[in-house]
């Protein structure tokens, strides 16, 4: 934490864009490491990871690195957090997830993953709502709104375009699920935060 502290410190005080770029990288990596050794996802985690690298280096300026740190920091807490409330799951249910952080942006059905778990279909449903107190369906939908929450807040992508990324056929869909979940729609949420933020 301390050496942390200090590049952080760092890269305040020679506020060069680059310096700060490889401080946040080291900073996702740790936080990374954290959360999989807490418990999390290890898929979820490193896609995540590789997304926020990704992402960082379309940056340009100081500030906007810095707003981008908070929200990773604030992703990865969530996570944390979320592996601390998470009670356990069964092996079957286990893989059905990892399946799924790896394939969101794909076609995900019932039957696809169940063929690649060599399960019945109906098995693997009543199990995973069992476990979940979801199905895997509405699972499925959580997840790919969760990562679209992360791109509404931290990219300028259009609807259109993330809707399409998460593997959804069209926009009013994509524009329904996420109401359905979140309460607003993604046009609205985007601009609550980015207004909150402001």
């Amino acid at each position: 934490m301390e050496e942390y502290q200090a590049h952080r410190e760092k890269a305040l005080i020679n506020p060069d864009v680059r310096t700060m770029k490889n401080h946040i990288i080291r900073l996702v990596s740790e936080l990374g490491y954290i959360c999989i050794e807490k418990g999390s996802q290890q898929d979820e985690i490193t896609s995540l990871c590789d997304f926020y690298i990704n992402f960082l280096e379309s940056k340009a300026l100081v500030e906007d690195l810095k707003s981008l740190e908070l929200n990773i920091l604030q992703s990865f807490l969530d996570r944390i957090k979320k592996v601390d409330e998470q009670p356990f799951h069964s092996p079957l249910v286990e893989r059905a997830q990892k399946y799924i952080f790896q394939n969101l942006t794909k076609e995900l059905t019932l039957k696809s993953i169940a063929e690649t778990l060599k399960v019945n279909p109906n098995y693997l449903s009543g199990v995973f709502t069992k476990e979940k107190g979801v199905s895997i369906t509405h699972f499925i939908n959580q997840q790919r709104i969760k990562e679209a929450k992360e791109l509404l807040l931290i990219t300028q992508h259009s609807l259109m375009d993330i809707s399409t990324l998460l593997g959804y056929n069209s926009q009013s869909y994509f524009t329904r699920v996420f109401k359905s979940i979140e309460g607003i729609g993604p046009k609205e949420f985007r601009r609550k935060y980015q207004m909150e933020k402001g």
